[in-house]
């Protein structure tokens, strides 16, 4: 049996299999693997890509910021940078 998929397929498949799921320290299993592999390919195929633009977080409703982060983050570390840049820019608001 030969199985083919590209890279690009895997990873939309280990996001797939770890949406919605809760993890925490110590989780194992094959959905954490998945997603921990998945990240790591991404991080790496990031090194290779060129910076990504600024996001204004000024004055963004959290809402919406939840749902750009959600969308367009690329694994937990990539999320972590994008919220504190979201609370970074709004916390005079929030004070």
């Amino acid at each position: 049996m030969k199985i083919k998929m590209t890279i690009d397929e895997c990873l939309e498949f280990a996001d797939e299999w770890a949406r919605g799921c809760t993890f925490h320290e110590g989780s194992q299993g094959w959905r954490v693997v998945c997603m921990l592999l998945a990240e790591e390919v991404r991080k790496l195929r990031g090194a290779q890509n060129t910076e990504t633009l600024p996001q204004d977080w000024e004055g963004v409703d959290g809402a919406i910021a939840f749902h750009l982060i959600d969308r367009h983050a690329d694994g937990w570390a990539d999320t972590g940078r994008m919220m504190g840049e979201w609370l970074d820019a709004n916390k005079a608001a929030n004070a």
